[in-house]
C-alpha cells in the first residue's frame, strides 16, 4: 500500500516505527484487508494489537522486559511483533 517510492518522497515515513506506519495505514485504508487468509482488515488488526497490548501491561509486562515469542506463522505472531513498537504497551 505505501511504495517505495511514497517513501523516497515522503520523508516523514523515515521517523516512523511500525506500529506508527500500521496505524497511519489503518487510518488511509480502513477496509483492505492486512492478513488476508484470515479476513482481517487494518482496522480490525490494530484493535487486535492494541487488545494484546493491554493483556501484556494487565500482565504486569513493562519497558525493559524480556519477552520470548514461539510461535508458527499465525495471526498471533505478527500481532505481538507489531505491538513491540506500540509505546501505550510499554510504560
Amino acid at each position: 500500500i505505501i511504495s517505495v517510492s511514497n517513501i523516497k518522497k515522503n520523508k516523514e515515513f523515515y521517523n516512523m516505527n511500525m506500529y506508527q506506519l500500521l496505524e497511519r495505514t489503518a487510518q488511509t485504508y480502513p477496509d483492505n484487508l492486512y492478513l488476508v487468509r484470515e479476513g482481517v482488515k487494518y482496522k480490525d488488526f490494530v484493535d487486535l494489537v492494541k487488545a494484546r497490548a493491554a493483556s501484556l501491561d494487565k500482565a504486569g509486562i513493562k519497558k525493559g522486559d524480556v519477552v520470548g515469542i514461539l510461535s508458527h506463522n499465525i495471526p498471533e505472531f505478527p500481532i505481538l511483533r507489531i505491538l513491540m513498537f506500540l509505546n501505550k504497551c510499554l510504560k
